[in-house]
């Protein structure tokens, strides 16, 4: 007993090294239109038109139809490869992706954020302006925890935040701005807003020479926030010239089920 002490302390300090296949569970699903089901992602929209508002289920009213949707998907499988770092780290490489990983506690964990900033404009002489700026983040995260006498066990997890906004003039001369630009203005208004007119919901639109902000500019913003939605999975270590297999197969992502693993890449 004393003996296995110190290969099972060896075993929780080392980083995990080596070529690994991760193999998922499948998944089976059913829902209707009539379950109130919850988004996974958060969505806050934010704007300044006088009328316009963002259309809700209670205001479209009632479908007679119901609709249901069942998914059923096996297992999938992929390839990935570990290895340690100076500075007691470790290397996750899953396809083309690299992950750095630190311990935490009794398992690793491997993460890497991508993140994205556009920016656009455009402005016309006669005082007209656009803008649009979208920020996006999106984080993977692989937890790896090795077993005594057990397959290796984890997950996969991504988690995302999206954040969009439209600016324009409230009005401006549509003679001074064609061809591009005429009566409407370029704000996507229509796709997120409605206005009610003698009852009815028609789209909410920027137009050239009619006050519909409370602003001298009118703007959207949208922000969506999607948490981490974990896939768990078991790894069994594979033998043999590491460089030539993790090379030759880890592009092969589920081969064998006909399946994969969306890693967001």
């Amino acid at each position: 007993m004393f003996r296995a002490l110190p290969a099972l302390f060896l075993l929780a300090g080392c980083a995990p090294s080596g070529i690994w296949m991760l193999t998922f569970p499948g998944a089976e699903s059913r829902t209707s239109s009539e379950d109130e089901v919850a988004s996974i992602c958060s969505t806050e929209l934010d704007e300044n038109f006088s009328d316009g508002y963002s259309p809700t289920a209670s205001s479209g009213g009632q479908s007679e139809w119901v609709q249901t949707l069942y998914t059923k998907s096996s297992g999938s499988a992929m390839f990935i490869e570990t290895k340690a770092t100076s500075g007691g780290g470790a290397v996750l490489v899953m396809a083309d992706a690299i992950f750095p990983g630190v311990q935490e506690g009794g398992e690793w964990v491997f993460t890497w954020e991508v993140a994205d900033h556009v920016e656009a404009t455009e402005e016309h002489e006669d005082g007209y302006r656009y803008f649009y700026g979208e920020d996006t983040t999106s984080t993977v995260t692989i937890t790896f925890k090795e077993n005594m006498f057990a397959d290796a066990t984890g997950t996969l997890g991504a988690d995302s935040e999206a954040y969009i906004r439209w600016e324009e003039s409230d009005e401006w001369d549509p003679e001074e701005t064609e061809p591009l630009l005429g009566q409407q203005g370029a704000i996507p208004a229509a796709t997120y807003l409605v206005y009610k007119d003698e009852g009815d919901l028609l789209p909410q639109t920027n137009m050239a020479e009619e006050q519909d902000c409370t602003d001298n500019d009118c703007y959207i913003q949208i922000t969506e926030i999607c948490p981490a939605q974990e896939l768990d999975f078991t790894a069994k270590r594979v033998e043999g010239n590491e460089v030539i297999t993790y090379n030759e197969w880890k592009d092969n992502a589920a081969s064998s089920s006909g399946g994969g693993v969306d890693t967001g890449f």
